[in-house]
């Protein structure tokens, strides 16, 4: 073999460097289109090797992690970044508890298969997607949803807002008139002329009238501030009819109109859904069929259906003033009724029908028409059936006109603890408890009722909720304090007497330890069922 010459040598190293540099210009290619690639998704991108070491981040990234920025460079492992970014005082969750978050992190950053929201303490928000390749490498991508976030958090703001005027002009509006109601009661039971009683009557009618559109105000309001939750509740159908019956024969009676309720035995007594809103739809439907019907009828039919699903179907029929078709279509809208002359026959706040098929359709429902002028109406709540495997308890929340009389008759001795701070308001609760015989003890704010209380245990507590000095919450919680810490296992009744109307006031109510809640305005015959459910049923 021949021995190799210099010229030969550099012909071999000058092809193997060309072969090199078109591999060094073909990747350096590669890096350039990847790189280009990535910033034109608009987001941070970071990639970390199968040692959890960077390996590339884009502009971006750096831009979004400003605090430590100098520390994101290739060859840095991941928890070095997020540890000087702690210590940096970066993440406003890590703040007070650094070497937990840091563990935590490093946790879901080693599985990288998560979605989460991160805050920064320069106020920007951050959504970080991260995954694995299958050589293990780590991809993540960054997000900034400041905007987005802030927005989401100014709606909150707005709704909680909404939701404290909604409360606070809920107590405002019936507390004083649980005064005027009130006074109408008192009145009614002194000796009053022919003249008297019919001026009594007027304001009697003018304040329930009142009371009915501040309800529908406030019931709109809920809906339209989404505040409103259906529950899904088994209960017993039968039972409930009869109490819309209970509450709706006298207004049929005081017209003359035949009342019927068709409810055939094959419909199912046990279901499932949202008794409350269920019977709140009827009894409007119901009312607004007795007010405008003149003479004839108003029936509730209730049915069943298995077409594409299993429905119930509960159809109200009048033989009233009828809608005509151009009129239908705006039945259901805000503020808005069939006869909209300033001559109308027939008052209210055009809401019931809104509000009803907003809470029809958020039970998964819908209310159906059918009139035409001079011929009667048809409103039929559809809704999807859905029966229950078990009777439901039976809970004894209603009760007939024959009841209530019988307990209006008979005397009781009981001493009762009135925490009222509003004057009308005392003296309205204090004569209707002492006229079905009840010693009444006065307190008016809750740390006047807890000292009450200390010296001589009442019989049952009437607590209103919003007061000077102490509210009712607090007030309810001392005293289950106070027993708690007694020799007796017994809890006297709590009873909220309240003006503040929404479920989340209930909620509040029953969880600071009350046993049940009166709204205001109320009637007399609500506070004597009240002490029999309480004390004599017990």
């Amino acid at each position: 073999a021949e021995p190799h010459t210099p010229a030969q040598e550099e012909v071999i190293t000058g092809e193997q460097m060309a072969r090199l540099a078109g591999v060094a210009i073909e990747k350096h290619r590669q890096a350039e289109i990847f790189r280009t690639s990535i910033d034109v998704i608009g987001e941070a991108f970071v990639i970390y090797g199968a040692d959890d070491r960077l390996l590339y981040c884009n502009e971006r990234y750096r831009n979004l992690y400003k605090a430590s920025a100098e520390k994101i460079r290739p060859g840095v492992s991941f928890r070095e970044i997020i540890e000087y970014g702690v210590y940096q005082g970066q993440y406003t969750e890590a703040i007070g508890r650094e070497e937990e978050w840091i563990e935590e992190r490093m946790q879901r950053h080693m599985e990288a298969n998560h979605n989460e929201i991160q805050k920064l303490a320069d106020g920007r928000w951050v959504h970080i997607k991260e995954r694995k390749t299958p050589a293990g490498y780590t991809v993540g991508l960054r997000n900034d949803i400041t905007d987005t976030m802030r927005a989401k958090e100014s709606a909150e703001n707005a709704n909680a807002a909404k939701s404290r005027f909604l409360a606070t002009m809920s107590h405002e509006l019936r507390t004083p008139m649980n005064g005027v109601l009130g006074m109408v009661q008192l009145l009614d039971q002194t000796t009053l002329d022919g003249e008297q009683k019919e001026y009594l009557e007027a304001i009697n009618q003018a304040g329930n009238s009142l009371l009915e559109v501040i309800n529908d105000v406030l019931d709109f309001s809920k809906l339209d501030a989404d505040m409103v939750e259906v529950e899904q509740l088994q209960f017993d159908l039968h039972v409930m009819i009869d109490s819309v019956r209970a509450m709706v024969t006298g207004l049929a009676m005081a017209k003359g109109l035949k009342f019927d309720i068709n409810l055939p035995s094959s419909v199912p007594s046990q279901i499932q859904g949202d008794p409350v809103r269920i019977k709140q739809i009827l009894v409007n439907l119901l009312s607004n069929a007795i007010k405008f019907t003149e003479k004839g009828s108003v029936t509730l039919a209730i049915s069943t259906e298995n077409i594409v699903e299993p429905t119930i179907r509960f159809k109200v029929i009048d033989t009233g003033i009828g809608i005509s078709f151009e009129k239908q279509r705006d039945l259901f809208s805000e503020f808005t009724q069939a006869d909209q002359s300033t001559t109308r026959q027939y008052g209210g706040t055009g809401l019931g029908l809104a509000i009803s098929r907003r809470l029809a359709r958020l039970m998964d429902g819908d209310i159906e028409v059918s009139s035409s002028l001079s011929a009667g109406s048809s409103f039929a709540l559809v809704m999807p059936l859905i029966e229950a495997e078990s009777e439901a308890e039976a809970i004894d929340d209603d009760y007939d006109h024959q009841q209530v009389a019988e307990l209006m008759a008979q005397p009781v001795d009981y001493q009762v603890l009135l925490v009222e701070d509003v004057v009308p308001n005392q003296l309205v609760a204090k004569k209707l408890l002492t006229s079905f015989g009840c010693r009444v003890e006065l307190a008016e704010n809750g740390q006047q009722a807890l000292d009450a209380f200390r010296e001589q245990k009442p019989d049952l507590v009437l607590m209103d909720c919003r007061m000077p000095v102490m509210d009712g919450y607090q007030a309810t919680r001392e005293i289950r304090k106070l027993e708690a810490g007694s020799e007796s296992e017994e809890q006297v009744p709590i009873i909220a007497l309240t003006a503040n109307a929404f479920e989340e006031d209930r909620r509040s109510c029953l969880e600071s330890g009350m046993n049940d809640v009166i709204t205001k305005p109320f009637r007399k015959e609500q506070l004597r069922l009240a002490l029999h459910r309480w004390l004599e049923s017990a």
